[in-house]
């Protein structure tokens, strides 16, 4: 059946993958109430949704975004580590192109932004620290978690990303799947073999 989204009482979105119905139950991150259910039932006032694709996950490219502290952040099926890690490293690339060149590609997209170089930052500092509190990692694991991304990348390269809708969710799944899942279901594992191979 696949991915359902689901609302909280207060009207917190969030999703559930696999089968799509529940199976285990957490805390509403903005209310702090019961989300999720079990035994494929809803916990009571949790109800099944159907929601509109947000503009965002049909456009291609580069999408301004404001600096957002949301843990549970997502598009289409780049989950919120694989959406910080990428997240990041784009803005690391757009934050060490040529200052007026970097500006000019960031004001297409978020006519806000004034300092590139400062825009990015924020953004950068931002998922770092996202990412270490959902990997529950240091500062060193997860220095070492991406020179290890790096590295695979480098080994296999991912295909060339492609305009459609379709062709961005593949490219997104395969990226998930084959470069952030192995080397963040176990951070520590990832971090120290990446230290005793290169270090």
């Amino acid at each position: 059946m696949g991915t359902s989204f689901y609302s909280c009482i207060c009207g917190y979105r969030y999703f559930i993958g696999e089968c799509g119905k529940p199976v285990a139950t957490g805390s509403c991150p903005d209310c702090g109430k019961m989300i999720g259910g079990s035994d494929h039932v809803p916990v009571a006032g949790n109800n099944r949704i159907q929601i509109q694709p947000l503009a965002i996950n049909h456009l291609t490219g580069y999408v301004g975004e404001l600096v957002s502290q949301n843990m549970n952040h997502f598009v289409r099926s780049l989950r919120p580590i694989a959406y910080r890690i990428l997240h990041l490293i784009v803005h690391a690339l757009i934050g060490a192109s040529e200052p007026p060149t970097a500006l000019a590609f960031l004001r297409k997209n978020n006519q806000t932004a004034t300092d590139s170089e400062m825009y990015c930052m924020n953004h950068i500092r931002n998922d770092w620290e996202i990412l270490k509190k959902l990997l529950n990692c240091s500062d060193d694991k997860l220095a070492l978690m991406f020179h290890s991304l790096i590295s695979l990348m480098m080994e296999r390269p991912p295909t060339a990303n492609q305009t459609s809708y379709p062709e961005r969710m593949n490219w997104e799944t395969s990226f998930r799947d084959n470069y952030v899942t192995p080397l963040t279901t176990n951070i520590t594992a990832t971090a120290t073999n990446y230290h005793f191979s290169y270090g």
